[in-house]
């Protein structure tokens, strides 16, 4: 709102035209990743950070973070994620290029898994979505 009323008369229209496309767009991109998403239910993926708590919500999986509070797990609870990583046949771990990948790395080597980045700050949101998703989906 704040913005149109700083944008010439003639500019409103476009903003509101972009505002609709969007949320379309947006709409779109929920139900392709509920059809995606949806045999998976319940299963989880292990993160670095836990950046994707609305998105596991949102497609009904679990994501178990591998930092404790903001800051690197010690090495006993390192081991203790990766005995529970192991349990369930974990082979990726996810990571955001904004964040230190050592912690995800010595877990990912040691349940003999890879690392795989997916970053919630790239700028094309709605391929971002299906990137992410396609990505959890094919770790699962």
């Amino acid at each position: 709102k704040k913005l149109k009323e700083l944008l010439p008369e003639d500019s409103k229209s476009i903003i509101d035209a972009n505002l609709e496309n969007f949320k379309k767009d947006l709409s779109e991109i929920h139900a392709e990743l509920e059809e995606l998403l949806k045999p998976d239910s319940g299963k989880k993926f292990y993160v670095y950070h836990s950046a994707f708590a609305y998105f596991a919500k949102d497609y009904s999986l679990e994501q178990i973070a591998i930092e404790i509070g903001n800051k690197s797990p010690t090495p006993k609870q390192l081991a203790e994620i990766a005995e529970q990583a192991k349990k369930e046949e974990v082979k990726v771990i996810f990571v955001q290029p904004q964040f230190d990948q050592t912690s995800a790395k010595a877990l990912a080597e040691s349940i003999n898994g890879r690392v795989a980045k997916i970053d919630p700050l790239e700028k094309d949101i709605v391929a971002n979505l299906r990137e992410i998703a396609t990505a959890i989906k094919g770790s699962l």
